[in-house]
């Protein structure tokens, strides 16, 4: 970090692969997941810079994405992270119809917004495109 002139922050985030999280799979193993269990290491990463950043006196904003697991799962990785998740509603906006959930340390949005509502797991916000972008 000290060769890097001005740095005022730092942007650390990622995701841990699905499989087993999704809960289109029948035989899924949650965290216990040798390739879903990276999550904790993704987790012991963002510690470290965290860490870093606060020993520098630079802001850090952590960001984890993945699909939406079991109620257990999300409520382990959100205590693991200390952050509440929000789940992204984006069908009218991409091609891509399956919700994800974004573990975000900064707020999104307006909490009193009607595109969004809350829920004791995750948030959900709702993206639409504007008209003009047309239909998928």
């Amino acid at each position: 970090m000290e060769k890097v002139p001005g740095l005022t922050g730092m942007i650390v985030g990622g995701g841990s692969p699905c499989q087993g999280l999704s809960r289109l799979s029948s035989e899924r193993s949650h965290l216990e997941d040798e390739r879903s269990a990276l999550f904790y290491e993704a987790v012991r990463v963002m510690e470290m810079i965290e860490n870093m950043a606060t020993e520098r006196r630079l802001w850090v904003i952590k960001f984890l994405e993945n699909v939406v697991p079991d109620a257990s799962d999300i409520d382990e990785m959100s205590a693991a992270l200390k952050i509440h998740p929000f789940l992204v509603e984006s069908g009218k906006l991409s091609r891509v119809r399956r919700p994800r959930l974004y573990w975000l340390s900064i707020p999104v949005g307006d909490p009193g917004d009607p595109t969004r509502g809350q829920g004791s797991s995750y948030d959900v916000v709702r993206l639409e495109a504007p008209s003009r972008w047309g239909a998928f």
